[in-house]
């Protein structure tokens, strides 16, 4: 299976990495953690890298790369889940 880039990968690999999208294969890196915040949201951490998803240049617009960073305290690691 041919993965769906999300982002393209950092130049500056100990800030921010990049997340694909893969099919399961079982490993560690496909496993994320979610991890209660402030005011209703949460961390999405991944659990080999322990790196935090966070928003590329703390972008609001529609198709901003989503990045694994690590957690600085910005806004951009915030996540709300919401049900369909």
């Amino acid at each position: 299976m041919v993965p769906a880039q999300l982002v393209r990968r950092s130049p500056n690999r100990s800030l921010r990495r990049t997340a694909l999208i893969w099919g399961d294969n079982g490993t560690a890196d496909h496993l994320w953690q979610v991890i209660p915040a402030r005011d209703g949201y949460c961390k999405i951490a991944n659990y080999n890298s322990g790196r935090l998803l966070g928003v590329d240049r703390m972008s609001t617009s529609s198709g901003a790369q989503v990045l694994q960073w690590t957690d600085n305290g910005t806004a951009d690691h915030l996540w709300r889940l919401t049900a369909r």
